[in-house]
């Protein structure tokens, strides 16, 4: 097996223990922090690396009772949760609908946010800064007394070099965003230190679901745990075993969306709200300060790319290449290819019937894939 293969699975294996990461991706004794570096694993051993969430067991027990009330509040209740088993809890806050729906948990029960931590983008994305800026900023201004500390982190140029002139960026840090990443969006864990007694919330997972042989599905997806993987005691909001009710229940509100609109054909199907941001209030998401404002998730990728090149910031396009030009020698048919097929081939956590409350990781329920 290649050496620098042994030895990144190796530190990688030492990460994923010492911090205690919630997923991570796991053959042959090895654990992996990165999707990049467990794919490489897979195909040079040709063997099947597994998904896992360390809390899998616990999702089950949580669920043994086979309730959801859709009358209660899981989000304020996991909320108390956090603030009894952390020093401080901390908000991602970047003022779009799923952190200013966890800020409203917070602030309209008087309950005190340690810190809000904002990424008002890079100086040279003024659009970005002004979207963010004009939602998050009402919000923090009228609930002041309620947050202790405002924190907003702008990244250097110097930040995200460091970030990617190492050649083997893509493989040797944690990371399990799809490819290609945009060059100059990176993780705040890259940029400022973390205090390991302290939580981090991030409220990135709307509920992605699977109709499959008539049942409904719930799952978590490797490729969309985002850019602040890297954060140790990161709490990814909808996901954690201790909310996980939450997640099922706007599952089913999503899903009776899906069924009044007759979206739903048959077969196997597929839904996420990705870019669909009028559709928030289907799974009760609040609306924020100024929605007119709001950039989809696609506009601040093109805003993010272009800007570079019309920037000339080419030294952080020359590492961003060649840490892009390494992963292709690893990858070759993603040159021909592109990135659709490499991203295609995620993996399944765990699957979630959201009527009868079973859980099951990919290999309980599909072995043999969806056509098995």
């Amino acid at each position: 097996m290649n050496d620098k293969l042994i030895q990144l699975a190796e530190q990688s294996t030492i990460d994923v223990e010492k911090y205690q990461r919630k997923f991570y991706w796991e053959a042959d004794g090895y654990k992996f922090n990165n999707v990049n570096l467990a794919r490489w694993y897979e195909k040079e051993n040709n063997c099947w690396v597994e998904y896992k969430d360390r809390q899998f067991t616990l999702i089950k027990k949580v669920l043994e009772d086979k309730t959801i009330d859709p009358d209660r509040n899981y989000n304020l209740e996991f909320i108390k949760y956090l603030k009894g088993q952390y020093k401080e809890v901390k908000l991602l806050f970047s003022g779009g609908y799923d952190s200013t729906h966890i800020f409203y948990d917070f602030v309209e029960n008087n309950i005190t946010i340690d810190e809000t931590i904002t990424n008002i983008g890079l100086d040279i994305e003024p659009e970005i800064t002004n979207e963010i800026m004009l939602n998050a900023e009402p919000l923090l201004e009228k609930y002041d007394s309620l947050i202790t500390k405002k924190t907003f982190v702008q990244y250097t140029y110097g930040q995200i070099n460091d970030r990617w002139k190492d050649e083997w960026s893509l493989f040797n840090c944690p990371y399990g965003d799809t490819m290609p990443p945009v060059a100059a969006n990176i993780g705040i864990g890259n940029v400022m230190s973390t205090d390991p007694k302290a939580c981090y919330i991030k409220g990135i997972d709307k509920p992605q679901l699977v109709f499959y042989k008539n049942k409904w599905y719930v799952i978590s997806l490797d490729q969309n745990i985002g850019t602040h993987y890297e954060i140790p005691t990161i709490v990814y909001f909808w996901l954690d075993a201790y909310n996980i009710k939450s997640l099922i229940k706007d599952a089913r509100l999503y899903r009776d969306y899906l069924l009044k609109s007759n979206s739903v054909s048959g077969g196997l199907q597929f839904f996420y709200l990705y870019t669909q941001d009028h559709l928030n209030s289907v799974i009760g998401r609040r609306e924020i300060p100024a929605p007119n404002k709001k950039l989809t998730k696609d506009d601040k990728v093109h805003i993010r790319k272009s800007r570079l090149i019309e920037k000339e910031k080419f030294t952080t396009l020359y590492y961003y290449c060649k840490s892009l030009k390494k992963f292709q020698e690893i990858f070759p048919e993603t040159l021909e290819e592109g990135f659709g097929s490499y991203n295609s081939k995620s993996k399944f956590a765990w699957f979630i019937d959201i009527d009868s409350l079973e859980a099951y990781t990919q290999q309980q329920l599909i072995p043999d894939g969806f056509n098995g």
